[in-house]
């Protein structure tokens, strides 16, 4: 790259509307799977659902375009930016209040707790099936496995 001094020209634009959010259908709540990701802090080390990870234990095996919905909560004294790969989720409820904040129902891949909280979040993988984190995106947590690995798996 040459970058030059001097003023050029932005045809950008933001566009009259964004994509429309998929929505949340009531029958996708009745037939989601539910799991809970607890992270927490034991004998020193970070764990989820009280576990160190194992790149070779599989803690949910998904199917691909089935809805979930993941109960994420944190222990006390840290911040936890909880991140999954390759989808975004919707927050249903926050601390057990239905979300209506709309900066907060929008799509999103991390999700920001501090210590005591807890959300449910609607997920379903639409695009790619194969091996996936769960993991504290904080980086000393993530520098020390503070995550699962789940499988997105196409239904037989």
């Amino acid at each position: 790259f040459v970058i030059e001094p001097g003023a050029v020209a932005d045809p950008s634009r933001v566009p009259a509307y964004l994509r429309e959010e998929e929505a949340i259908l009531p029958e996708d709540i009745a037939r989601a799977t539910r799991r809970t990701w607890h992270f927490d802090r034991r004998n020193g080390m970070w764990t989820v659902n009280g576990k160190l990870f194992d790149p070779n234990r599989v803690d949910a095996v998904i199917p691909h375009l089935q809805p979930e919905i993941w109960t994420i909560s944190a222990a006390g004294g840290w911040a936890h930016p909880i991140h999954f790969h390759l989808e975004e989720g919707r927050i249903l409820t926050y601390n057990r209040q239905e979300e209506d904040n709309p900066v907060l129902l929008g799509r999103k891949d991390v999700f920001s707790l501090r210590g005591g909280e807890e959300m449910e979040i609607f997920v379903r993988f639409h695009d790619w099936v194969g091996r996936y984190p769960l993991h504290c995106h904080n980086g000393m947590h993530e520098d020390h496995a503070m995550m699962v690995r789940f499988d997105i798996v196409r239904e037989a």
